[in-house]
């Protein structure tokens, strides 16, 4: 179709007559970046599926109004430039990890798929289950799929922005609409963070998130948020710089005093000057030590430029540093010491005061791993979330979605191939930053290419610490910001012969963007149309995560394993909602794997209501006990015994297969097959071998592990993955000690397990009642000598509430001397913590010693007025005091030997 005309006079518009339509398309696609810009970010960021979704349907729209646009004109404005081969070499080799291969293919160029699924080289397992070995390089090509709809979208708002970035005016315009929405983000933030209550939007709960914790605006993640406004900060410097008025702009340091009047001119200087504060403002508040990092390079980026170039003196420089560090000390000081605190942890210069808890060098060092054992390919585009699990060298609560370095992730999901992109991308960006120092010799050149500069310098250094590429709205900025500076460095006799090009609009351009924008669609709409439904499973999620650890502290203290069943209400929530994600996108594996796993825990819970009330344990073990020597005699035992409530499991074992079909890194979906693998009485082990391969230092797979070994009457097997499962922390503990505590010698559980403080206490309740002195005696020893090993940097709690909980112990078996001891060195430790001081007072109330115990109890109503049990413990002293005085005690102060 692009064909048609050869020279503007013959083109359409010409035919139609009307020149006003050229204006309205052109305008049409200003409109469209300014959205894509300033209003696509409120969308999250561009993270989720509806996000995701926006932005590509603003890139699609964008680049057909770009090329009807010049078929209507008959004038191209796209030229081929090598830095297109950067974005089409990206999709290509993603499309090629997606390509079945032959299993000889996959094991030359990929060994790492056979050392991580040694199950999947078992034909005879294979079969049994109706699969074939794995045939992708990718291990999770859904998640591959998507990040190249995504690659395929920015690469189509790349193509427009650089094929338009023809002059000045435009490049100007561009960064405009990055200052406006940097600044409209951080206000937008600000408001949110100060007056909505945690919401997002005033309205929306966004599970397992709040705004009010650290300012974070539209963003998921402050981190983010921090790094989109640092990286339109440059853009926002720029703008003021232009505003300032030429006579200020030759005002020498020491010039006569110049009077100023508020026109329209010092209106925009003094807005843009607002501007900048509350950016700086929102930055500090979001908290993000990567981002303030990145803010540090920027400016050095940004002032080296402007020094060199002569922008700006030094005495104003100068003076402008001591301002800025005035107002930013000033606004530091009046926000919440949760923000100062991270700040300050980033300037102590201690990577263990930044990486509090070792998650960033651990998932650094997972990438690390993963990169050595897969170097050549990768893993697959996006797979980074399934992958990384399996060279973790300890569990971790927090879900790694990304790598937390942008460059790890891309050699990680890429191989090689990403690697050399990546360095091109880098050697390209230098040679545009030299040749745009040579082109830029007008003052205003020279301003915005510092503005550029600053932000690619921004987000080059941000992504050491984050994955701010993987996040749509920075890398839209940043997409932007190069497109600037290739503009820069071409110079404007470049785009003027470019721009009087009478060349036709490309077909091969056109056919290319709409395949792109087909390809698109059929991947990011259903998972979008099931986002609302994974929102509702996410927030039952979220109501279960508060009532989990209560049920699973009772049930550690009673050994009432039947506590650990889960809510109906919120599961049925749980179920319904999955059911609706798989029907709307079947391709979604870890909803497949979640709603088996859902399916398991509601066949659980409707055993009281069963005739047999036999729960799914029982029935495991009782198949394995039972001497059945066909299916078909289980089959025929099951609807006897459970009759259609084989339904459940059946289901179960349907979408934890599916799961495996779409990833078979999914680890958990292996244990849900070992679960219902007694349906076809199929050994549970090679599966249960397997999901161990895939997440080693996972605690919480390792217990659900031992858990079907214990069902399958593989009692060692049981114990030793519950020992492994015990050296990581976690809530899973508290399940080791529903299950065993209480159930073996206390000399063998102490052996065993080797409990440390977090489940210590349960442990001691589950013993207390039962267990003869002796052994007491043997748990009190531990306990003691884990107190003097505890080390406060490995835990969240403070060494003077072990001391607490030792006594309390104590106590229980009525040896007031070891008692006070403890609390005693709890006192010595900290003092100054009322609960320290309140036990130890409430054990010489206790004891008898009124005169010592008194004054504490004063001490701890003077800082907390609001305990009523201290008033009445004070009025017991004083009275018992009094008691006292007339009738002299013979008592003594008891100490143990240790303080002697």
């Amino acid at each position: 179709m692009f064909g048609i005309t050869k020279s503007r006079k013959l083109s359409p518009f010409a035919l139609i007559g009307n020149w006003q339509w050229e204006q309205v398309f052109d305008q049409t696609v200003h409109h469209m970046l300014w959205g894509m810009i300033v209003l696509a970010p409120l969308f999250w960021g561009g993270r989720g599926e509806i996000a995701r979704l926006v932005y590509a349907i603003l890139s699609a729209a964008l680049v057909t109004i770009w090329l009807v646009r010049q078929w209507l004109s008959g004038r191209s404005e796209w030229n081929w430039s090598p830095v297109f081969w950067l974005p089409l070499l990206a999709v290509a080799w993603m499309v090629l990890q997606l390509i079945p291969m032959p299993s000889a293919v996959i094991e030359w160029f990929a060994p790492r798929t056979t050392e991580l699924l040694p199950l999947w080289q078992d034909q005879a397992w294979l079969e049994q289950y109706g699969l074939t070995g794995w045939s992708t390089l990718s291990l999770d090509p859904v998640s591959g799929q998507v990040s190249m709809a995504m690659m395929l979208s920015c690469s189509l708002t790349m193509v427009v922005v650089f094929s338009r970035m023809r002059n000045e005016t435009f490049a100007n315009q561009i960064v405009l609409w990055i200052a406006q929405s940097g600044t409209f983000m951080a206000v937008f933030g600000l408001l949110q963070h100060l007056t909505a209550g945690g919401l997002f939007f005033w309205v929306y709960k966004y599970p397992f998130r709040v705004s009010d914790d650290y300012v974070c605006g539209s963003f998921i993640n402050h981190n983010h948020f921090a790094s989109f406004l640092v990286m339109s900060a440059g853009a926002i410097v720029y703008q003021l710089m232009m505003a300032v008025p030429a006579s200020m702009k030759s005002l020498p340091v020491h010039g006569r005093h110049q009077s100023f009047t508020f026109d329209k001119a010092t209106l925009t200087v003094v807005g843009w000057a607002a501007s900048l504060a509350v950016t700086v403002l929102a930055l500090i508040m979001s908290a993000s030590r990567g981002a303030m990092l990145a803010a540090v390079a920027a400016t050095l980026v940004l002032l080296a430029v402007y020094l060199k170039k002569r922008l700006i003196g030094v005495v104003p420089l100068v003076t402008t540093i001591i301002v800025a560090a005035v107002v930013v000390i000033g606004m530091s000081l009046q926000v919440d010491e949760r923000f100062t605190d991270r700040l300050g942890d980033l300037t102590s210069g201690s990577i263990d005061a930044v990486d509090h808890d070792g998650a960033r060098r651990a998932i650094w060092n997972a990438n690390l791993q993963a990169i050595s054992h897969g170097w050549l390919v990768g893993a697959g585009a996006g797979s980074h979330a399934m992958v990384y699990p399996a060279y973790l060298d300890r569990t971790h609560t927090k879900v790694f979605t990304h790598a937390e370095n942008g460059y790890l992730q891309v050699a990680t999901e890429l191989g090689l191939p990403g690697i050399a992109l990546l360095i091109a991308m880098g050697v390209t960006t230098v040679r545009w930053a030299i040749a745009a120092w040579k082109n830029c010799t007008t003052r205003e050149q020279s301003a915005l290419l510092g503005a550029v500069l600053a932000g690619i310098a921004a987000s080059a250094v941000h992504s050491l610490t984050d994955f701010v590429w993987y996040i749509p709205a920075t890398f839209t900025l940043l997409i932007l910001l190069m497109a600037v500076l290739r503009y820069l460095a071409k110079g404007q006799d470049d785009h003027r012969k470019a721009d009087t090009s009478t060349s036709r609009p490309s077909p091969d351009l056109a056919l290319v963007a709409m395949c792109s924008i087909i390809v698109m669609g059929v991947i990011l709409i259903r998972p979008a149309l099931a986002s609302s439904a994974m929102g509702a499973y996410l927030a039952a999620s979220e109501a279960d995560s508060w009532r989990q650890p209560l049920t699973l502290r009772d049930a550690a203290e009673t050994g009432d394993l039947g506590k650990l069943e889960a809510d109906e209400s919120i599961l049925v929530r749980k179920i319904e909602a999955l059911r609706k994600v798989v029907s709307l996108d079947p391709s979604d594996s870890g909803a497949h794997m979640r709603l088996s796993r859902a399916y398991l825990q509601w066949f659980d819970l409707r055993a009281p209501v069963r005739e047999n009330r036999m729960s799914l344990g029982h029935i495991q073990l009782a198949v394995a006990d039972g001497g059945f020597t066909s299916p078909e005699q289980i089959e025929s035992w099951l609807e006897r015994a459970i009759g259609p409530d084989v339904a459940f499991l059946e289901a179960a074992e349907k979408h934890a297969l599916r799961s495996l079909q779409l990833c078979p890194l999914q680890e958990m979906s292996y244990v849900c097959l070992a679960s219902v693998a007694f349906l076809h009485d199929r050994p549970v082990e090679p599966l249960l071998a397997q999901a161990d391969k895939l997440a080693p230092q996972d605690g919480n797979l390792l217990f659900e592990i031992g858990k079907r070994h214990m069902a399958v009457n593989n009692l060692e097997q049981a114990i030793e993955y519950w020992v492994r499962s015990c050296e990581h922390p976690g809530q899973h503990r508290f399940m080791v000690v529903a299950s065993m505590a209480g159930n073996i010698p206390v000399n063998h559980y102490l052996t065993t397990f080797a409990p440390d403080w977090q489940t210590l206490r349960l442990v001691w309740k589950r013993y207390r009642d039962t267990a003869d002195p002796e052994s007491l005696a043997e748990l009190l020893e531990y306990a003691e000598q884990r107190a003097d090993e505890y080390d406060p940097a490995s835990a969240n709690v403070q060494e003077p509430y072990i001391w607490i909980w030792l006594a309390a112990m104590y106590k229980d078996v009525g040896n007031e001397s070891h008692q006070i001891a403890c609390l005693e060195r709890a006192m010595d430790l900290n003092p100054t913590l009322v609960p320290v001081r309140k036990s130890y007072a409430v054990a010489l109330l206790e004891a008898g010693k009124f005169n010592e115990c008194e004054s504490h109890f004063r001490w701890c109503l003077a800082r907390d007025s609001t305990d009523r049990s201290l008033r009445q413990y004070l009025h017991k002293a004083t009275s018992g005091k009094r008691r006292q005085e007339v009738v002299p005690s013979t008592a003594t102060r008891v100490r143990s030997n240790r303080y002697q």
